[in-house]
């Protein structure tokens, strides 16, 4: 499956779904601490952009972002210059990802997402562990 046909086909589905590799793929539940360290970096991210008084948007994770033609991830959250308009469910060009790794999960996500997310262009991307205790 392309991307094209995975937005189609996720559109109403229920659960949040990635695309690895042509293979939709459900994300699993997550811990509070994971859930709070997605926030605090989300609520950082649009602080700052606000204090800057730049034209640009936060997203936390929901949106849509292409890898290659078959790898669509959703990062935890993003930042996009200009904003999108608001019926979009995917960012063609984010110029910040983060994306909050799980400790137990560490070392198959810094094999797998990073390296996918490498091709954008134009793209920061900057990464959280969860406290100690959480996964």
């Amino acid at each position: 499956m392309d991307v094209d046909a995975f937005l189609v086909w996720g559109e109403g589905r229920e659960g949040r779904w990635e695309l690895r590799d042509g293979q939709p793929v459900v994300m699993s539940p997550e811990h509070a601490s994971h859930v709070l360290t997605k926030y605090a970096a989300q609520k950082a991210l649009d602080s700052g952009l606000l204090r800057a008084g730049l034209p640009c948007r936060m997203f936390p994770d929901g949106m849509t972002v292409r890898i290659t033609a078959r790898t669509a991830y959703e990062p935890h959250a993003l930042v996009v210059c200009p904003a999108p308009p608001l019926d979009a469910i995917e960012i063609p060009n984010p110029i910040i990802v983060v994306e909050v790794r799980r400790r137990a999960r560490r070392r198959t996500i810094m094999g797998s997402s990073s390296t996918a997310i490498s091709p954008c262009r134009a793209l920061r991307t900057t990464s959280f562990s969860t406290p100690t205790g959480g996964s």
